[in-house]
């Protein structure tokens, strides 16, 4: 059970900076890498999960901040983002892009482009695909001497020759 947000790209962004977003849920807060040199567009391409141990409450909120990135002041806030999950819950997937609001909850042109994806605990909502699923980082070929198969012992002792070790941990 997991919530699953892909932040793609923030549009019609003024001016050029270094570009960094926020995206939060249940109080968890992940942030992006620093894009450097920014003029009208930041692509993030980033993904975020949150394991969950309960459902999503279709009340509940997504929320997605994006700044203009200082390494000596604190970073500016562009514009938010904040989405109701009830669409989410109901279909598992969702790809949305809409504008941002400033500090006066007025829209503004910049818009941010993201997907959501939702599975529920009881799997009725959602299905993950197979490249949810990583593979091991170091594949193992066949023929392999650090295959489980091979730490195995190539036959078994009679309980009669086996260590004084042995027949102790048996007891």
């Amino acid at each position: 059970m997991a919530l699953v947000v892909r932040l793609k790209s923030v549009t019609d962004l003024r001016g050029k900076a270094d570009r960094i977003a926020k995206v939060a849920f249940r109080g968890l807060s992940f942030y992006t890498r620093v894009l450097e040199n920014c003029e009208n567009e930041a692509l993030f391409d980033e993904t975020f999960r949150w394991p969950i141990a309960s459902s999503i409450d279709v009340n509940e909120m997504l929320e997605i901040q994006v700044f203009n990135y200082s390494k000596v002041f604190s970073n500016r806030l562009i514009g938010t983002f904040q989405m109701v999950l009830q669409k989410v819950v109901e279909e598992g997937q969702l790809n949305v892009t809409d504008t941002l609001i400033d500090d006066n909850n007025a829209a503004i042109r910049t818009s941010v482009s993201i997907e959501i994806r939702y599975q529920a605990m009881d799997g009725t909502v959602g299905a993950w695909n197979d490249e949810e699923f990583l593979e091991s980082p170091n594949p193992r070929s066949e023929g392999d001497p650090y295959e489980m198969d091979a730490l195995l012992p190539s036959h078994r002792q009679s309980p009669s020759k086996a260590s004084a070790a042995e027949r102790a941990l048996r007891r």
